[in-house]
């Protein structure tokens, strides 16, 4: 019985499956017909919300090589969509406080965290915004993998690429706001980490480009929340 639930914070099928448990369970047992059809009814207006995406969660991918201004435009992002933001190195530095960056239990844990956080958002209708740096200490099954559970729980991936020249990259790589995480900091290392393939990834999804040399994270977010409402996402 929905009574004494706080609906404002419950996803709408949650919501909407509890009001038919109550109404079925009270009806007199030799009314079998009536609760299947009320069960029925539910399935059926779910599937068409699913289909037409009404309450979909969203999983903004924002992705694009280190010092692009991924977190920056994520938190305009997030403050204009109001989605969630789950930022990489969340994961990554908590990942790595255990095991060696890139080796097989980092790889395997930090990849369990993020399909993790992606089912349990879509499942319960909690947009997010997700920043990505595509290298190839990630598996290319990584990104098909992220589809299938989104999508199966009735979610829709959203990319976004992030772009810069390479001599501004390589200014804002050195700025001190890059201390907040455990990012990468050193124009030398970069440059090394480019050369060997580090940050050779298999291409992603087609979607929105945006260039970030001359634009500012709120302007760039902005640009994306309009191409989230004009194309209907």
């Amino acid at each position: 019985m929905i009574r004494g639930w706080r609906a404002s914070r419950l996803p709408p099928a949650t919501i909407c499956y509890g009001y038919a448990r109550h109404i079925a369970s009270a009806a007199p047992s030799d009314w079998k017909h009536t609760r299947l059809d009320c069960f029925r009814h539910l399935a059926n207006t779910l599937d068409v919300n699913k289909e037409s995406g009404i309450d979909r969660m969203k999983l903004v991918f924002l992705h694009g090589p280190p010092a692009v201004g991924k977190l920056a435009v994520a938190r305009e992002l997030a403050r204009l969509t109001e989605y969630k933001l789950f930022h990489n190195h969340l994961t990554v530095d908590l990942v790595g406080s255990l095991f060696t960056f890139g080796s097989e239990p980092f790889v395997v844990l930090r990849e369990k965290i993020w399909l993790s956080a992606f089912h349990e958002a879509a499942t319960n209708n909690v947009s997010l915004v997700f920043t990505f740096n595509p290298e190839n200490t990630v598996r290319g099954q990584f990104i098909q993998d992220a589809l299938a559970v989104v999508e199966n729980a009735g979610g829709k991936l959203i990319f976004i690429e992030l772009t810069c020249a390479e001599a501004e990259l390589e200014r804002r790589i050195v700025d001190p706001s890059r201390r907040e995480f455990d990012k990468l900091r050193s124009v030398e290392q970069y440059r090394n980490l480019k050369a060997a393939g580090a940050f050779r990834f298999p291409s992603l999804p087609e979607g929105l480009s945006l260039d970030t040399t001359h634009r500012s994270p709120a302007d760039t977010a902005k640009l994306i929340s309009g191409h989230l409402s004009g194309s209907g996402e």
